[in-house]
């Protein structure tokens, strides 16, 4: 995926534009693979709320790792042990 990623860079593709297609060739190619096996959490109440804090400081991170360490320690540590 590194390799492809990399690729499709120096073929002047947006980043945004990679990400988004390299996690969608990531899900597909799980769907079809053992990891659909091993993935029965990914539909729990606790990896909603998790999905939640992860949206939530993607949503306000403008850069700074403090931003992060500050939400990760109260939202996933305290929150929701």
């Amino acid at each position: 995926m590194g390799t492809l990623a990399l690729a499709c860079k120096l073929a002047g593709l947006p980043d945004l534009l990679i990400l988004f297609l390299g996690g969608l060739a990531v899900f597909l190619h799980s769907r079809r693979t053992e990891f659909r096996q091993h993935a029965w959490f990914l539909g729990s109440a606790p990896s909603a709320e998790i999905f939640a804090v992860f949206f939530k400081i993607g949503a306000v991170l403008f850069g700074s790792g403090y931003t992060l360490l500050i939400y990760l320690k109260d939202d996933l540590v305290h929150r929701l042990g």
